[in-house]
């Protein structure tokens, strides 16, 4: 049983993934994978566990699952089994809080942070690369 806070959630096939955060702070973030094609009856079938304090936006593209969170700013999850999510690649600190905002698309992955704006990422495993940033404050 989890306790911690539901904060987002992303649906694909079938299965709802939902980010659950820290509850305490130190007690590390999870991300549930839920069987709904029954939603009359929901089925846990798959967890990983983290040690970020919290989970943003969770965004699925293909096989990947890409999540904000308060430790990398980012986690690529590996999907393909999805009782066992896997890590597939993350990305260091970026310089500030990140607000959890987050979009993929055409193979770049958009982040926003709360002061430290907008970041663009070009994901090709194991490590995002920074591709670009656009500042708040000058």
């Amino acid at each position: 049983m989890v306790r911690s806070p539901a904060f987002s959630v992303a649906v694909s096939d079938g299965f709802a993934y939902v980010a659950c955060n820290a509850t305490p702070p130190q007690a590390g973030s999870h991300l549930l994978v839920v069987n709904v094609r029954n939603p009359l009856w929901p089925v846990l079938v798959g967890r990983y566990d983290t040690s970020a304090q919290w989970f943003g936006d969770i965004i699925i593209s293909d096989r990947l699952l890409y999540v904000a969170d308060s430790r990398n700013c980012l986690q690529v999850l590996d999907i393909s089994d999805r009782a066992y999510p896997r890590l597939a690649g993350s990305g260091q600190s970026l310089g500030g809080p990140m607000s959890g905002g987050l979009h993929v698309f055409d193979g770049l992955v958009y982040l926003a942070g709360f002061e430290s704006g907008l970041w663009i990422l070009q994901y090709v495993g194991p490590q995002p690369t920074r591709a670009g940033r656009w500042t708040l404050y000058k």
